[in-house]
């Protein structure tokens, strides 16, 4: 019996024969599958990326005393360390922005070649000034490096959570791994050879997952395609306050301390006290332009952070935890390996060996905590016992002589 044309406009569960054509058409709802080994191309070359922007946070803690005394600036040197952590977190957000603009792909090859360049040119300095400066540019690829390995693991992680749980473990370990050696990596190159190659090492050993991440990109049928932002949507007021307020209230950290040394009122003078407050000030304004785009352009701009997070307590309590617990971590990583040259004279390669039972316990602990709350949610007792075992290394450290 023939189905009529008013049945089927009527009856949705009449009942055609499809057209052979249709039958065989591939269905355009099914996710497009990424290859197996592009999956593991990628996965390596990002995450190798991520482990040298991370390792180049540390690997100077060792050479710092040598690299003052080449370059006849000791009380200056620990600019060297931050000009690339500040320049690396703070254009973290802003990559992650551009990586929107320009493709993820452009702007991850244009972040390693900036991190590639200017390892040179921190290799080649002849003076501190130039080392700090080419350290903080190197600090802007290693920041896209490392925000764009997250955002990129992200979209290429299968819907198979297993896998991408795997995925997610591997990028920790990464983390670990380069925490733990980038004091002794540094304090060996340092003690065998010259400061310089702490820099140079980056290109020859990075080359190679820069190669693998190009070819293996997808092609646009294996991902769907992420949107993309024209720049006139880049937040570039929120990217000038968010810069502006970190280096400032570090500078003033900083000059505080440098001057401490020869003067007890150094917390009262105006090099402390303006760039604090000028920096605070940049701070304040950063958070009420944040509210004012997304109140009133939020379609025309794209916010640096999105300020619905902050209405989440347990969020921001393990920021703030996070924020809290890396100032003594930092602190203890470059003072200590200083601390162990000038006041111990020791070499920079026992200075390195000096951080591997800190380094070691670090390393143990984030495998051991990503393991226990792989299944359960153990976060908060984790973060107890954690910041309690920080606070008693801590202290202990206090009672070393100056």
């Amino acid at each position: 019996m023939e189905t009529s044309k008013e049945t089927l406009q009527t009856d949705p569960l009449a009942v055609t024969e499809l057209d052979p054509k249709e039958a065989n058409r591939p269905d355009e709802q099914k996710p497009p599958v990424l290859p197996k080994w592009r999956l593991i191309c990628l996965t390596i070359s990002v995450c190798f990326g991520l482990f040298l922007s991370l390792l180049d946070t540390t690997i100077v803690a060792t050479a710092l005393y040598t690299i003052g005394v080449d370059l006849n600036s000791l009380q200056k040197v620990t600019w060297v360390a931050l000009s690339y952590t500040l320049s690396y977190l703070g254009c973290a957000v802003i990559f992650a922005r551009i990586g929107d603009i320009l493709g993820r792909r452009n702007a991850y090859i244009a972040a390693f070649l900036i991190f590639f360049a200017f390892s040179l040119g921190c290799g080649f300095s002849q003076t501190l000034s130039q080392l700090i400066a080419c350290r903080a540019l190197q600090g802007i690829g290693g920041s896209g490096l490392y925000s764009l390995t997250f955002v990129i693991l992200a979209e290429i992680s299968p819907q198979n959570e297993k896998m991408g749980r795997t995925i997610g473990a591997l990028a920790g370990f990464v983390v670990a791994i380069a925490g733990v050696l980038g004091p002794v990596l540094g304090g060996v190159i340092t003690h065998y050879t010259t400061w310089r190659w702490v820099f140079w090492i980056n290109p020859p050993i990075g080359i190679i997952p820069l190669i693998m991440f190009i070819i293996a990109w997808p092609k646009p049928h294996h991902m769907t395609p992420s949107p993309r932002r024209p720049w006139r949507q880049l937040d570039v007021t929120g990217c000038i306050l968010l810069i502006a307020s970190t280096v400032l209230i570090v500078f003033s950290f900083q000059q505080a301390g440098i001057r401490s040394s020869s003067s007890s009122s150094s917390w009262t003078e105006p090099i402390f006290l303006a760039p604090l407050l000028t920096g605070l000030l940049c701070l304040s304004l950063l958070f009420i332009w944040e509210v004012l785009v997304a109140k009133y352009w939020e379609d025309s701009i794209a916010t640096m952070f999105p300020l619905r997070l902050m209405r989440r307590r347990v969020y921001m309590g393990y920021v703030l935890s996070t924020l809290l617990a890396g100032f003594p971590y930092f602190m203890v990583m470059f003072a200590l390996p200083i601390r162990m040259q000038v006041v111990g004279q020791k070499t920079a390669l026992m200075a390195g060996v000096s951080l591997l039972p800190m380094l070691g316990t670090i390393a143990v602990g984030s495998m051991l905590g990503g393991a226990i709350n792989g299944n359960r949610d153990y976060k908060f007792p984790t973060l107890v016992v954690g910041t309690t075992f920080m606070t008693i290394g801590c202290a202990a450290l206090s009672t070393l002589k100056a």
